[in-house]
């Protein structure tokens, strides 16, 4: 609400750009914040098996989230209203579906370094989430389809504020949300045995496994709440009994640390230099201006799906018993998944250098989309995986400020920006038109991308004893 009142000069400064400039860094900060607690309490008493999906279903809805208030703007802002004005309603939604709910629901940090790990989600919990999601991806790419056919139309006349297409947008985010406070979970000592590995609720050794009449007798003890029969179907340990723990410092003098960061910078960076200069390339490929505002939709939907999707595959991969990979006895690591969206990025660029066509401008940038979705649940969990859980949140905070910033403003502004230059109009340095505009650069970004299935492949050496750990905790 600050940023907006100066922004809208209700409260005259001096030095207004200073004063806005750190205004956006300390929103960046509240966020960062809420986002890495909420990720290290998803790591830590989330249910092993289901972690993965639980944090691709959460970096979903981050991932949708501007595609959202993209399409609540749109229906709220009237012809000739400042996109300044839309900052209240994102105040009032900060204030109301995060901090508010955040103080109420979640645990203390006492409790959460304390957590007694136990899931009380059910498949009908995540099946709700994917319905959710679903339904705001198709939301978000009719909107932005409808604009596209509507092109002409829509700047005719005035623009009125459309309240139902708001209410239906929030219906479909926050209700699906909500209802999972009132949906059946598993209860501790009931948990229902399906395909899927779900953790023990103590903190024990095989040896020390006892029959459920004599567990729930010495209750308080760090005993097995299950018998022996149904521990046949379960790990032998908890996620935070891996024995690493290592803090920022200590994780940077590692070579895990270091391999993962040039990954992540390189598809984080990828994703944010075709977001932020999708406008500039459909210029420069002489598309209509609708194109954008529809590929910046499809990329964004392309990239949520990723996101899901990446969590639950990985997951499940990870503890394949028939598979013997890379570095490790069984199992598919998930620094494997790094390698296969650094692939994936180097198809997409290569694309985009050569495309002239609508079609498949549109198509290379959806699946670049999904490379740059695949890294957000990888880096989740894979930081807790190698680092430990402990200082998760700094740890995972790092690489994600880190891979933004450095890649956004090497592959981005610098990269980018030198390129465009090059090629611009010798009397106007800010247009260039032709494919000759972009082509270096998506050349270039294909190269690094290269280099990052590269140390992709390192990490998995580097890691190899943290997911063989994994592997004999996951052993029946």
């Amino acid at each position: 609400m600050i940023y907006w009142t100066i922004a809208r000069q209700f409260v005259l400064i001096t030095h207004i750009v200073p004063v806005l400039s750190a205004l956006a860094v300390w929103i960046c900060l509240s966020c960062g914040l809420i986002i890495g607690s909420i990720f290290k309490l998803t790591l830590i008493c989330g249910g092993t098996g289901t972690r993965g999906s639980a944090v691709g279903v959460a970096k979903g809805f981050v991932g949708l989230g501007s595609g959202v208030y993209a399409c609540i703007f749109q229906a709220l802002q009237t012809t000739g209203e400042s996109a300044l004005d839309f900052l209240p309603v994102i105040a009032f939604f900060f204030i109301v579906c995060t901090t508010l709910p955040a103080s109420i629901l979640l645990p203390t940090k006492d409790k959460a370094d304390t957590c007694i790990i136990k899931s009380e989600s059910t498949p009908l919990h995540f099946r709700t989430m994917y319905v959710s999601l679903l339904l705001l991806g198709t939301v978000i790419v009719g909107t932005s389809l409808i604009e596209l056919l509507n092109e002409n139309d829509t700047s005719e006349g005035r623009r009125e504020r459309d309240y139902k297409k708001v209410l239906m947008i929030l219906a479909i985010w926050l209700g699906p949300i909500a209802s999972l406070l009132f949906l059946p979970r598993q209860q501790e000592g009931h948990l229902l045995m399906n395909s899927e590995s779900i953790p023990v609720a103590n903190n024990i050794h095989n040896d020390e496994i006892l029959p459920p009449d004599e567990a729930l007798r010495t209750e308080g003890e760090k005993k097995a709440l299950l018998s022996k029969h149904q521990q046949s179907y379960m790990p032998k340990a908890s996620f935070v009994e891996e024995p690493k723990d290592l803090n920022l410092l200590q994780m940077l003098q590692t070579p895990s640390a270091w391999l993962m960061l040039w990954t992540t910078s390189i598809l984080v960076g990828s994703g944010t230099y075709k977001t932020n200069n999708m406008g500039e390339m459909v210029d420069s490929l002489g598309f209509p201006k609708a194109v954008t505002p529809a590929t910046i939709a499809l990329f964004s939907v392309a990239q949520a799906l990723a996101r899901v999707v990446t969590g639950v595959v990985s997951e499940a991969t990870l503890n394949w018993r028939n598979v013997h990979s890379c570095c490790v006895h069984y199992g598919i690591p998930r620094p494997f998944h790094l390698l296969v969206a650094s692939s994936i990025a180097v198809l997409a660029h290569l694309l985009l250098a050569f495309s002239t066509s609508q079609v498949w401008f549109v198509l290379a940038s959806t699946i670049s989309g999904i490379s740059f979705g695949m890294v957000w649940p990888l880096m989740v969990l894979i930081v807790g995986e190698i680092f430990g859980v402990t200082n998760h949140g700094q740890n995972y905070m790092f690489y994600d400020g880190f891979s933004k910033a450095v890649g956004t403003i090497f592959l981005s502004g610098y990269v980018a920006g030198t390129v465009y230059e090059e090629h611009a109009e010798p009397d106007d340095p800010l247009t260039c038109y032709g494919t000759a505009c972009f082509q270096k650069t998506h050349l270039l970004v294909a190269a690094f991308a290269l280099t990052g299935a590269a140390a992709s492949l390192a990490l998995q050496f580097t890691s190899r004893h943290a997911y063989m750990r994994i592997n004999e905790i996951h052993t029946p």
